[in-house]
């Protein structure tokens, strides 16, 4: 199963989490509920031009250890640097896959944007 999301939060941390960790758990999540046992991700970064490293660097922490605590791989990933202006800080993209074990049924197709291929 497949599933495909955009983040584009405000603000970029917020208690108990930030927009990395946000689309970590999001993306899992919309497989988890149909069915999936969620595997790998795939992740685009779309960042703005003068964005603080430590900001950055706290939301790839918060994703790292998302993906950590869901048992999940980022298995590929593309950046890209906008204009100052452009975006909120930072922009995610996130794709998940997962595997739905034999015998568990899909969940129902307004539960989750999943798709299934047989």
């Amino acid at each position: 199963m497949v599933t495909t999301d955009g983040f584009t939060v405000q603000p970029l941390e917020f208690p108990g989490g930030n927009i990395g960790s946000l689309a970590v758990h999001g993306t899992v999540n919309d497989l988890a509920v149909s069915g999936a046992v969620p595997r790998y991700l795939t992740l685009s970064v779309f960042l703005e031009e003068g964005l603080e490293i430590a900001v950055l660097r706290r939301v790839v922490q918060g994703l790292a250890g998302a993906a950590r605590d869901s048992h999940v791989a980022v298995v590929a990933g593309d950046t890209k640097v906008v204009g100052r202006g452009d975006c909120d800080g930072i922009y995610l993209a996130a794709t998940g896959v997962g595997f739905r074990p034999r015998g568990v049924a899909s969940g129902s197709p307004t539960s989750a944007p999943a798709i299934v291929f047989w």
